[in-house]
């Protein structure tokens, strides 16, 4: 094996080896209950030349457009500069022009942060769902804005639609594209040809936030 990788070694009940690499750069690997540790160094060598490229990759979103400085807030896909104003109290005030944030409670305390944005994506979410759904004709039980660790949107069978509260970091088209697509799941629970045709008669260009979420996204996790 290669010695500057660590490598998650794990038993289970599986035919074939399955190797995976996750956004905190930790390699995966699954081996059938009776598989010999001894010949997975073969397997591993094999496959070094991928795994190297999807670390690489992760590290490539670390310090990319989504690394920012001490002072700076990811919002709707902008660097804003926050700063602290005790006069304003517990209110928050965006200026987008000049992508400026003022606040009297510190918003670069992270969990204080993460509550801000959660705020913030379920405010701009709904408001964006009035102007899709204008005309009322998706029908839907609840909203809800959760803390999601794979997916950006979720449909379930009893109409009730959920969004990643990091959509929130995104920019506008994309949280657009995924409330399109959840509406789409309303009338279609899969991804079926059909699927694609209705979602663009809602988001015609849906093809461009889909290419930006499967890029970028996973760099709105850091």
């Amino acid at each position: 094996m290669n010695s500057d990788i660590n490598y998650n070694i794990t038993r289970r009940k599986v035919k074939h080896i399955r190797i995976s690499v996750n956004r905190d750069k930790e390699v995966n690997v699954i081996i059938p209950m009776r598989y010999p540790v001894s010949e997975l160094s073969k397997i591993l060598e094999k496959r070094l030349g991928w795994i190297k490229k999807k670390l690489e990759h992760f590290e490539h979103l670390k310090n990319s457009f989504f690394r920012l400085e001490e002072n700076e807030i990811l919002y709707l896909n902008e660097k804003y500069v926050f700063e602290l104003k005790p006069e304003l109290k517990n209110s928050v005030k965006i200026i987008s022009g000049e992508k400026k944030i003022f606040s009297g409670v510190n918003l670069l305390d992270k969990k204080i942060q993460t509550s801000w944005l959660k705020l913030e994506a379920r405010r701009i979410i709904e408001e964006r769902i009035k102007l899709i759904n204008s005309d009322g004709l998706y029908k839907y039980r609840k909203i809800f804005i959760r803390d999601q660790k794979t997916k950006w949107g979720n449909c379930s069978g009893s109409k009730n639609i959920s969004f990643n509260w990091r959509l929130i970091k995104a920019p506008l088209e994309v949280i657009d594209y995924l409330i399109a697509h959840e509406f789409t799941h309303l009338m279609e629970m899969n991804h079926s040809k059909m699927f694609w045709y209705k979602l663009s008669l809602i988001c015609p260009d849906y093809y461009r936030p889909n290419r930006w979420l499967k890029k970028n996204g996973i760099g709105l996790f850091y």
